[in-house]
């Protein structure tokens, strides 16, 4: 088989880049060509991508979940199947997909999975419609507190991994004060002030946080997580059960489900999905059955 790698340099403060040349290496072992498409830069190595992924028999991608994010933009709505070893900060993709986190068991599995399942599973996928144009995401888009808390951490260069994310808050709640947001979807509707808005297909944002527990990516549909007008002392109190999915008992937190919704918002806001921003709001989201196909075992 053709494969194609891409591995991004700096994930996992750089251990994707030692892991670069064994990864290859063992591929090769195991009687596939590969295709380094890697490059310096997300546009290149997405560029390099598209351009070859017509005669690739599956796509490998290596580090977080923005390349992630970046395969699932060169194969969506094509036969080629995405692979995943996660040596990125957060790997939330991976963790909804079951894929190991160790990126030697991941290897394992992928290898396997290319001998026995190549062709991959069915995978849902969100299509993002924004200002900035037209996007594939792949687990959860956000546009509420999550989403600048994600913008503050992307530009934070210590602490790293899990946690990040809470230090990032820490900063920008002091000062945060809650939109109203207006969301549309098929078969409902919700307005009012909100901290919280999140689209979710796989389950997981923020470095390991289960925002949306009943998540499924190959349901056919998102689970959209709104945290009403929580004030900043009970969202601290909130917070850690976040991680274990506890949150959506609290009595603010409302978990609907949709095909295709739209969101705007009072106030100008960013919306971010897999750790990456994708445009200023108003966004539409639609969740498309079967969009890719992941090399991962049935959950």
């Amino acid at each position: 088989m053709r494969i194609g790698l891409v591995v991004n340099p700096t994930a996992g403060r750089e251990r994707a880049a030692r892991f670069h040349s064994g990864i290859a290496r063992q591929l090769t072992h195991h009687g596939h060509a590969v295709a380094d498409l890697s490059a310096h830069d997300a546009a290149t190595a997405l560029a390099n991508a598209r351009v070859e992924v017509a005669d690739l028999d599956a796509l490998v991608v290596v580090g977080g979940d923005g390349v992630v994010q970046l395969g699932l933009n060169a194969v969506a709505g094509t036969a080629v199947p995405l692979g995943v070893i996660p040596l990125g900060s957060g790997n939330d993709n991976a963790t909804g997909f079951g894929i190991p986190r160790d990126p030697r068991a991941a290897l394992d599995l992928l290898v396997h999975q290319l001998e026995h399942r190549p062709t991959g599973l069915r995978t849902d996928a969100l299509r993002v419609d924004t200002t900035s144009g037209t996007r594939w995401a792949m687990a959860t888009l956000s546009c509420g507190i999550d989403a600048v808390v994600n913008e503050r951490a992307n530009r934070m260069r210590r602490p790293q991994g899990a946690l990040r994310y809470p230090a990032a808050l820490a900063t920008v709640l002091p000062r945060y004060a809650n939109p109203r947001y207006h969301v549309v979807a098929d078969g409902w509707e919700w307005e009012g002030r909100a901290v919280v808005v999140a689209v979710s297909n796989v389950g997981w944002f923020g470095g390991g946080m289960n925002v949306a527990p009943s998540a499924r990516p190959d349901d056919g549909l998102a689970d959209v997580v709104i945290g009403g007008d929580i004030g900043r002392l009970r969202l601290l109190g909130l917070f850690p059960r976040i991680y274990g999915g506890g949150h959506v008992t609290h009595p603010q937190v409302d978990v609907r489900r949709a095909r295709r919704l739209s969101i705007t918002a009072d106030t100008p806001r960013q919306a971010y999905a897999d750790g990456e921003f994708v445009g200023d709001l108003p966004v539409t989201v639609e969740v498309v059955p079967g969009a890719v196909r992941i090399l991962r075992q049935a959950t």
